[in-house]
């Protein structure tokens, strides 16, 4: 087969949380999961293992499902839990959606273990269906898409929320599983011939089952290609289907996923055991998601990269620029966003032109973003101050919302103990500008509140630290030395102007009539970003995956929060 060549990503990122690559503009991080151990929660949202998220959008909602086990990947009991949001940003609680199943084997293996590499199925007749696999994980290293597994199971998710029943669509019938020793009904046994159909079409289809042959592993003949873990396509043209595998691999079917050509390492496609997702924006923009690294124990950052034909990938753009303190240990949790998954095949459009990304973070809490693919990764920075041309990342416990639109001001809280909550605004990186806002910070708790200017390679250029004790400390792009200290004004609006011309810049606070000027070297401004930020816990390339679980991450905290309203650029 051809190669498919990223020309700008031939080698490993460096270890910085976004790699070194900017920002997709206007991007939306929003925490569906939040992983505790809170004793008032329901049994089944106590887990601190939730990964591999898949998502869906029909009957006006999103839908997404995710493994949640109660510690580690590879010990049971395991099982899939469903969510959905009408918006993407509020979700409901969730609901199981495949229930732990009893096996008894050894003291490892009590329960068979969750595994999906597909999640959703849509059928022609608009019905719409969870998937998932019960496999054996018979000891803590033993990862349950080994081909000992149970088989597949499916039930239908009608629009009012009831569930179906649970039927094996299909069984590890090679490992020894049938109708006889197996708990739940094969489809066929459905007195419901629609049902029975959709599974047929399901079944039939060679592009959606090859998702299924990690876990499956048969020798019957029923999967085109025998080889590679989490696959993902799309399609170029009527025929031409392009796919992708974890570890960088890649082939191309001329027949609609028949037969394939091998599978082949893609030396320009750099990346480990994180999922990849390859999505077709329109009919001439393609896009691949993935973690740009060689370290499969820290993945990061989570990465974009776009083509005109889906074969040849210029450009790439962070999606995630942090990676969150791990809060729970648990066998296999790797650091960092992984597993990315767009909307599965046949989903109706949601409202607006975005693409949906869902991941996990740490293998242990599920994010949702929304991010615009459609136009160019430029620093396109709108004169007027409107909601969409922010970018944040907002915790489950935390929360960013408009609250006046005629001055466009924007609130934010956060109660997380360890997640960071982030409002960015970009600045397209001219040579010349100036901008202007109102700030008031509303500090009740030990966390920092930062105002950062950044350059359009993420790096910081100079950071203020606003203290709960009232002190402003300015601090620089290098070492984060202190440059200056200063009193600001705790629970008042204080006015901001911030000017910039060739290679120095200022930042005034107009009420207390301060002014700070710097040097800019050879960089451009490329945003203005404000957060409430976690406990200083980095996390780095050596930071160890079996450390333990961090301490007083189970409840909420005291609010901290800051206001921004009256931004706007003055040319």
């Amino acid at each position: 087969m051809g190669e498919i060549i990223c020309h700008v990503c031939q080698k490993e990122c460096n270890e910085q949380h976004d790699g070194g690559y900017s920002t997709v503009p206007k991007i939306k991080h929003y925490q569906v999961t939040r992983c505790s151990r809170d004793k008032e929660k329901p049994e089944r949202d106590k887990g601190t293992f939730n990964h591999s998220p898949m998502l869906a959008y029909i009957f006006n909602k999103f839908y997404l499902s995710y493994i949640n086990n109660p510690i580690s990947e590879t010990i049971p009991p395991s099982r899939t839990l469903l969510k959905t949001s009408i918006d993407g940003e509020k979700w409901s609680s969730a609901i199981e959606l495949f229930p732990p199943y009893k096996v008894s084997f050894n003291k490892y293996c009590l329960y068979a273990n969750m595994h999906h590499r597909m999640g959703f199925f849509i059928s022609k007749r608009r019905k719409l269906y969870g998937l998932g696999f019960y496999g054996l994980s018979l000891n803590t290293e033993e990862f349950p898409n080994n081909g000992k597994g149970i088989g597949r199971v499916i039930r239908e998710i009608q629009p009012n929320g009831q569930l179906g029943e649970i039927y094996f669509i299909r069984y590890n019938l090679h490992a020894g599983w049938d109708e006889k020793n197996t708990i739940y009904p094969y489809y066929l046994n459905s007195k419901d011939l629609e049902f029975i159909n959709d599974c047929e079409e399901l079944l039939s289809n060679k592009l959606l089952t090859q998702k299924w042959w990690e876990e499956d592993r048969s020798k019957d003949g029923f999967y085109s290609i025998e080889d590679g873990k989490a696959f993902t396509y799309y399609q170029v043209s009527d025929l031409e289907t392009i796919g992708f595998w974890k570890w960088g691999k890649a082939s191309i079917s001329q027949d609609k996923g028949l037969t394939w050509a091998p599978l082949t390492k893609q030396p320009s496609i750099v990346t480990a055991g994180g999922k990849c997702w390859a999505e077709k924006i329109t009919n001439t923009k393609y896009a691949l998601v993935y973690n740009p690294t060689n370290d499969n124990t820290h993945r990061w950052p989570l990465a974009v990269t776009t083509s005109n034909d889906g074969k040849n990938y210029y450009g790439m753009n962070c999606l995630t620029n942090w990676v969150s303190p791990r809060k729970y240990f648990g066998l296999h949790k790797y650091y960092g966003p992984s597993y990315p998954t767009g909307l599965t095949a046949g989903s109706d459009p949601p409202p607006g032109h975005y693409t949906w990304i869902v991941y996990s973070m740490n293998k242990e809490d599920i994010w949702l973003s929304k991010v615009d693919l459609y136009n160019n990764h430029s620093f396109e920075s709108a004169n007027r101050d409107e909601f969409e041309n922010w970018g944040f990342i907002q915790p489950k416990w935390g929360e960013i919302k408009l609250i006046d639109n005629h001055k466009g001001t924007i609130s934010a809280i956060n109660r997380d103990p360890y997640e960071m909550l982030m409002l960015q605004r970009w600045e397209c990186g001219r040579n010349k500008g100036k901008i202007q806002f109102e700030f008031y910070v509303k500090n009740y708790n030990k966390r920092n509140v930062q105002l950062e200017l950044l350059d359009t390679n993420n790096q910081t250029l100079v950071c203020l630290y606003y203290s709960p004790e009232g002190t402003l400390v300015i601090k620089d792009n290098l070492e984060l030395e202190s440059l200056k200290t200063i009193r600001y004004r705790v629970d008042a609006w204080e006015s901001y102007s911030i000017g910039w011309n060739d290679n120095k810049a200022s930042i005034k606070l107009i009420k207390s009539e301060f002014e700070f000027s710097f040097g800019l070297g050879d960089k451009l401004i490329g945003s203005i970003v404000f957060k409430i930020n976690y406990t200083n816990l980095p996390i780095t390339k050596k930071t160890k995956i079996n450390s333990s679980d961090l301490i007083n991450a189970d409840y909420p905290t005291e609010p901290t929060s800051f206001l921004v309203r009256n931004f706007s650029r003055v040319e």
